[in-house]
């Protein structure tokens, strides 16, 4: 008896998801139809199958909306504060630059780098990221570098255009001897 019930689920089942014509003839199922079954998003809004319909759902990209934005951060590639102005040239793709105070005595530093977001082309407004910075100071006469700096994190966009970022950091330095560095940035999106 068992057996019969899950042959008989097994064949409804097989009828929901490939279905059957009038005739009765089996039906082939491709990729490129589109049926929530075979086409699931998954939690983090991208779809599995990497079609580009996805204007369809609700919400929009703040990545592409506003694209440049201006921030204040403590700690980071900059030092103990910082203020920086970054730009998505991709929805994934980040690049930022700024300038910091290296240290209390009020010696300046600054810094360029860039970010990938993991799901950047979703439209999720938080999404984790990692980057690479490199830091350098005017010394009087010449330039010179003094940190390489890789993050890990998360940023939010609200709707507004406020954004904050929140990370942890390898953080290799002539200044200091710590390498986990972490930081915080709060600022605008226009």
């Amino acid at each position: 008896m068992k057996k019969a019930v899950v042959i008989i689920a097994l064949i409804l089942i097989g009828q929901m998801v490939f279905g059957f014509d009038k005739k009765q003839n089996f039906q082939t199922i491709t990729v490129s139809k589109k049926t929530d079954l075979l086409n699931p998003i998954n939690p983090f809004g991208e779809d599995l199958f990497g079609n580009k319909d996805k204007d369809k759902r609700p919400g929009k990209n703040r990545r592409i909306q506003r694209p440049v934005g201006i921030n204040i951060g403590a700690l980071g590639p900059g030092g103990i504060a910082s203020a920086s102005l970054d730009g998505f040239i991709t929805p994934k793709i980040a690049i930022e630059a700024g300038a910091g105070l290296q240290s209390f005595e009020g010696d300046l530093s600054y810094f360029l780098g860039g970010r990938y977001h993991f799901f950047g082309k979703s439209r999720l407004n938080l999404t984790p990221y990692v980057g690479a910075y490199t830091a350098f100071h005017y010394n009087g006469r010449d330039v010179q570098n003094h940190s390489l700096y890789v993050p890990f994190g998360l940023h939010k966009i609200k709707k507004s255009g406020f954004n904050w970022s929140a990370e942890i950091a390898y953080q290799r330095s002539t200044l200091t001897d710590k390498n986990l560095h972490g930081a915080f940035k709060i600022g605008y999106r226009f």
